[in-house]
């Protein structure tokens, strides 16, 4: 039988998938696709993203007569964000027989995993993990079959320590982080371009993530008279310390990833939440390919926030490489992940590259306002639709509205939203 599970978000989204669910067995023929996320545990709103986005992409290729007529099955897996657990799983994806990989989500599973899927033959695509070791990894061991259509750190560390370093220039900056491959990454990455634009850290220090209390660290923040603290890991533990620092009348300017594009973060940090600011891609409305597919979730009362369109397109592109291989055999062909041609950051096409790296110079900064997310303004120096020409690197006020993720542009041609990459209209 069909392995989709429907997300427990209420009779819209049961309703949403329901032409997958009710479908006929699994036949020999149908393409497989697994999607490995997490579940349950702490960043399990990113993992209920990705496979929202899959669902409803898998739905609109199906329901258009499928791949050259082949139905799109998901195999939705748990991987916990834990990498012993995303080894579990990839093991399991493999033992089924599966060959195609929209996952996974965290960047710890995913490096952990990457082996495995490389060994089998199998094509990974996360919608989600930044970390530049995942690819750097797959490229130096040759392995072809390693992708990702979401910014890696190093680019969005680039960007944010540029920004930090015009903003918070003459003022205590502090940084801190879970000590996890996400978390401990970016923070790396983004200290070190701070610090390359002249910015000074006075305080540096990492916590123990699961954890509760956070007032040790908070009292430390305080007690050096940071002003700004960039924190690099997960939503969970980043509310914690934003409400336990209001709790001591400490109100830092607080700067953090791309992942706190969750509702759990404001419903944990509270009215501490106000103010700030993380990078994320641009508003996927603004793209006019995107218009169906955000006419599609609308109809079906879903957000199409955080990362599910990265995960809708990532389901696009492994559409298209079955449809130009004309088969599932990931040591197959020249399909819509080009294997063989990736550079030597594996992320991306090397034609593609350079496209790539623009577009993830103009990722948005966004400001955490009224329990809801405004675009604050782009990449110092740059220029977007919303930026006011007066202040460089900032935009004009707007209606507040949720983040939401696609860029098309900056991963691959295949991922066009709102119609399939080989050619069939939306």
């Amino acid at each position: 039988m069909t392995h989709v599970h429907p997300l427990l978000l209420g009779p819209a989204l049961v309703a949403g998938v329901a032409a997958l669910t009710t479908l006929p067995a699994r036949a020999v023929d149908d393409i497989r696709i697994a999607v490995a996320v997490p579940r349950t545990g702490t960043v399990a709103t990113a993992g209920d993203q990705v496979v929202a986005g899959a669902q409803e992409a898998a739905k609109a290729i199906n329901a258009r007569g499928g791949v050259d007529g082949r139905r799109i099955v998901l195999d939705v897996e748990d991987d916990t964000c834990d990498p012993k657990q995303a080894i579990s799983v990839a093991n399991r994806i493999v033992g089924e027989g599966i060959t195609l990989v929209d996952g996974h989500t965290c960047s710890a599973a995913s490096i952990a995993a990457s082996p495995i899927y490389a060994e089998s033959g199998v094509v990974m695509m996360s919608p989600a993990s930044v970390s530049a070791k995942l690819t750097d990894i797959a490229f130096a061991k040759g392995w072809t079959g390693i992708f990702r259509v979401y910014t890696r750190d190093d680019i969005q560390g680039d960007l944010m320590g540029a920004f930090m370093a015009e903003r918070a220039k003459g003022k205590v900056v502090a940084f801190v982080h879970d000590k996890g491959t996400y978390g401990k990454g970016l923070a790396d990455a983004v200290r070190a371009a701070f610090e390359r634009h002249g910015g000074k850290v006075t305080f540096a220090e990492g916590i123990n993530p699961g954890e509760k209390d956070y007032s040790a660290v908070v009292s430390k923040l305080k007690a050096v008279g940071a002003e700004v603290v960039y924190y690099g890991g997960y939503p969970p533990e980043g509310g914690l310390i934003l409400r336990q620092a209001a709790d001591q009348h400490y109100h830092p300017l607080f700067i953090t990833t791309s992942g706190f594009a969750a509702p759990e973060f404001a419903s944990i940090a509270g009215t501490a939440a106000e103010g700030t600011i993380f990078p994320f891609p641009p508003d996927p409305s603004k793209q006019p390919s995107a218009a169906g597919v955000l006419d599609a979730f609308k109809a079906a009362n879903l957000p199409a926030d955080g990362f599910t369109l990265f995960s809708y397109a990532t389901v696009q592109a492994l559409a298209e490489g079955v449809h130009r291989a004309g088969s599932t055999d990931g040591r197959k062909g020249d399909g819509g992940a080009p294997r063989g041609r990736a550079d030597r950051h594996g992320d991306r096409p090397a034609q593609l590259r350079q496209e790539g790296r623009r577009a993830g110079d103009h990722l948005r900064h966004r400001r955490v306002e009224g329990w809801e997310i405004r675009e604050d303004g782009v990449g110092p120096g740059a220029a977007g639709p919303n930026a006011d020409p007066n202040r460089p690197g900032r935009a004009c006020p707007g209606r507040p509205r949720r983040a939401a993720a696609q860029g098309p542009a900056e991963q691959s041609a295949a991922l066009r939203l709102g119609r399939e990459p080989w050619g069939r209209p939306g």
